[in-house]
C-alpha cells in the first residue's frame, strides 16, 4: 500500500512533501480513493500529527488501506493519543516545535477559557466563528495583559451541533448583490 501510494510522487528514499501531495490532490479532478488518502495524508499532516520538516507523516497509510472503513476511525481517540505523545516528545526539548495539533489545541483554549468576556458565540463544532483576525486579536490582548491562562475556565459546552449550510453560487451571487447593490456579483 505504501509503495503504491509513494508511486504518485517523484521521491528520493520514499520521502515525499507536503507540498506534493497538495498538487496531486489539486490536479486529481476525478476524486476516487487515491483522492481520499492523500487528502487524509495531508489533514494528518497538517492538523493532527505533523513533522519537524516539510515531509508528509506517511504512518496513517496503514489505517487507510481498507477505504471502506476510514468513516469508522477514531480519529478523536488519535488526535487526543497524538496531542499526548506530542508534549511527551516537545516536554524533553522545548527549543524544538510542537508537532502535535496546533489547531486543536487553539481552539479547544478560545473556547473554554473566557479571556475579558465572551467575544465569540459558543458553537459545535468550538471553531465555528473563529476567525483569524478574531485569533489574532484575542492573541494580541493576552499577550499585551502578560501572558496565556489569565481568563476564567467555561463550563464545557453542551449545545447543539451546527451543520453550516452550504449556499449554491446562485444564493452566493444573491448575497453579493444585496450586500453591495454597486458592484457585480462574484463568478
Amino acid at each position: 500500500m505504501v509503495a503504491n501510494w509513494r508511486s504518485q510522487f517523484q521521491t528520493e528514499n520514499g520521502v515525499v512533501k507536503t507540498a506534493q501531495v497538495k498538487k496531486v490532490i489539486e490536479e486529481n479532478k476525478a476524486g476516487g480513493v487515491w483522492f481520499k488518502k492523500n487528502f487524509l495524508v495531508l489533514l494528518v499532516t497538517c492538523l493532527i500529527e505533523g513533522k519537524q520538516n516539510c515531509f508528509a507523516n506517511q504512518s496513517i497509510l496503514k489505517a487507510l488501506q481498507d477505504d471502506s472503513k476510514i468513516k469508522d476511525l477514531n480519529w478523536c481517540g488519535y488526535t487526543l493519543e497524538t496531542l499526548i505523545e506530542a508534549k511527551d516528545y516537545w516536554s524533553k526539548n522545548r527549543e524544538r516545535q510542537f508537532p502535535g495539533p496546533l489547531l486543536f489545541l487553539i481552539v479547544f483554549y478560545v473556547d473554554n477559557i473566557v479571556f475579558k468576556g465572551r467575544k465569540v458565540d459558543r458553537a459545535l463544532p468550538s471553531i465555528i466563528g473563529w476567525t483569524t483576525q478574531k485569533l489574532n486579536k484575542r492573541q494580541k490582548e493576552e499577550i499585551e495583559t502578560g501572558g496565556f491562562g489569565y481568563g476564567y475556565i467555561d463550563e464545557p459546552n453542551k449545545g447543539e451541533l451546527i451543520v453550516p449550510k452550504l449556499i449554491t453560487n446562485e444564493e452566493e451571487a444573491e448575497i453579493q448583490i444585496e450586500g453591495n447593490n454597486n458592484q457585480e456579483p462574484k463568478k
